[in-house]
């Protein structure tokens, strides 16, 4: 049976897919941006311009990091399972959309902690509005697919009720 919760968890699960191609992350070198990456190019990588000594910029390439396509996978996943998934599994999207969330998490730890090692106190990372609506997303799902897995449990419940009748 096809709810009006389910076709909204699917949505969630899609905006959340096109909030990677907003701005995720931008840094900050002694108050200048030098540089401002969306999910995608977190994922892809890319290479960022950034200020170099005596006035030259030095060209910096940047990888994959693996915890954001590990996100990516796991939203398709929840994507996927949100709109081919049958009512008594509705947990998995849930499930999917917690490990995605857990990855950027961890994601942005690494970040920082890259950030603390690395800038010597004069680079800084701000994140931007792309991932936070990627992670209120994700909880949203979550809260959706969670909520059917209540509300399918207790129609199975009622069924096995009735039948033992």
């Amino acid at each position: 049976m096809e709810t009006p919760l389910r076709k909204i968890s699917s949505a969630a699960f899609g905006l959340v897919l096109v909030c990677f191609f907003l701005p995720w992350m931008s840094f900050t070198c002694q108050g200048h941006e030098i540089a401002t990456l969306s999910g995608v190019q977190l994922i892809t990588g890319t290479s960022i311009q950034q200020p170099g000594r005596f006035g030259y910029t030095e060209e910096r390439e940047t990888d994959s990091e693996m915890l954001a396509v590990v996100a990516l996978v796991l939203i398709v996943v929840g994507l996927v399972l949100s709109v081919f998934n049958k009512p008594k599994f509705e947990i998995l999207p849930a499930i999917s959309g917690l490990a995605a969330l857990i990855s950027l998490l961890m994601l942005k730890a690494k970040i920082d902690d890259q950030i603390i090692s690395e800038g010597t106190g004069m680079l800084r990372v701000r994140y931007e509005a792309g991932y936070w609506m990627v992670l209120a997303g994700l909880v949203a799902a979550m809260l959706l697919n969670s909520n059917l897995f209540s509300l399918a449990q207790k129609r199975f419940r009622t069924t096995d009720q009735s039948q033992q009748s």
